[in-house]
């Protein structure tokens, strides 16, 4: 099940998440886009699966060996039509990890919408969290944050390799 793609937005980005490692980097949220043109989705999708080991789901950093790093590092650099964009969101005081994934997704969906992206598909995290992203994007748009015709679809990450 891939997230269809609008034939007038040839741009599209793939968002992923992670929390912070408490020792090394406390109260940071890191939110990735993965950009392409809707033309090369595919042929990049298809490197991705290369990627897959063995009964895993999807390709996931966290779970991979780190002598494994470099290869996957390799093939996604080798993604000509990949374009990466990440944001960082570090508070100077603690706060809830949702907050700060809000403020993260708040600055990367401004970006994404600098690049003229259109679909923009997160990794689904169920039907309120889904809720919640949708609203933050209305208020954006409300609020004139966001004047370009971005759209968020979520999208299971198993079932989509570009996430």
């Amino acid at each position: 099940m891939h997230s269809p793609l609008d034939p007038h937005s040839p741009i599209a980005a793939w968002v992923d998440e992670s929390g912070s490692n408490r020792a090394l980097d406390p109260h940071t949220y890191i939110l990735s886009a993965a950009i392409c043109m809707a033309e090369d989705v595919e042929a990049t999708r298809d490197q991705m699966r290369q990627l897959l080991l063995p009964g895993k789901p999807k390709v996931h950093w966290r779970d991979d060996e780190d002598q494994r790093h470099g290869k996957v590092t390799a093939t996604i650099a080798e993604c000509s039509c990949v374009e990466h964009l990440v944001v960082i969101r570090s508070a100077g005081a603690p706060s809830r990890s949702e907050h700060r994934r809000r403020k993260a997704l708040e600055l990367m969906l401004f970006q994404l919408t600098a690049l003229d992206v259109g679909p923009v598909i997160l990794e689904s995290r169920g039907r309120k969290d889904g809720a919640r992203d949708h609203g933050l994007l209305e208020h954006m748009r409300v609020k004139r944050h966001l004047l370009g015709s971005i759209r968020m679809d979520h999208s299971p990450g198993p079932a989509d390799p570009m996430l």
